[in-house]
């Protein structure tokens, strides 16, 4: 849900700020921007975060499932 996203974002930031090549933060915060897209408003702001930090899991995480799985909630056919 967006509050969930909301307060898991920040953790995220920091996780990154400490390790920005960190695919699956990169993966969770592409899910939690997601949500907070299509549960929250549909700002353009948050599809365009999902975006980057989906493309940053697939380019750090090719080796790590549960990473390309998270990105894979924005990239999928027909989706945001």
């Amino acid at each position: 849900m967006p509050q969930g996203a909301s307060k898991g974002l920040p953790l995220l930031d920091q996780a990154l700020a400490i390790e920005p090549t960190y695919a699956l933060a990169h993966g969770f915060a592409a899910w939690a921007h997601q949500t907070l897209f299509i549960r929250g408003g549909m700002q353009a702001e948050h599809r365009e975060k999902a975006a980057r930090h989906a493309h940053a899991a697939i380019e750090y995480g090719s080796g790590d499932a549960m990473a390309l799985a998270l990105a894979g909630v924005h990239h999928r056919p027909g989706g945001a």
